[in-house]
């Protein structure tokens, strides 16, 4: 989970601009796509990286229920 905190802060990012403007929530998704590029150059590991993904935008922004 450490090694992927961008995508998770990304994603939680896109979650939260759900209540906002359209502009806001396109903003914010470009940004999760340009941060979860950037991991992809990073990683030789992709499994724990598509994990992380699924992980982080399904999560609830309210918190572990």
């Amino acid at each position: 989970m450490l090694a992927h905190s961008a995508i998770y802060n990304a994603a939680w990012l896109v979650r939260d601009s759900w209540h906002g403007s359209p502009e806001r929530r396109q903003e914010r998704m470009w940004r999760f796509v340009n941060t979860l590029a950037r991991e992809l150059q990073r990683t030789t590991d992709y499994e724990p990286l598509v994990f992380a993904v699924a992980d982080a935008l399904t999560a609830s922004t309210h918190g572990v229920p």
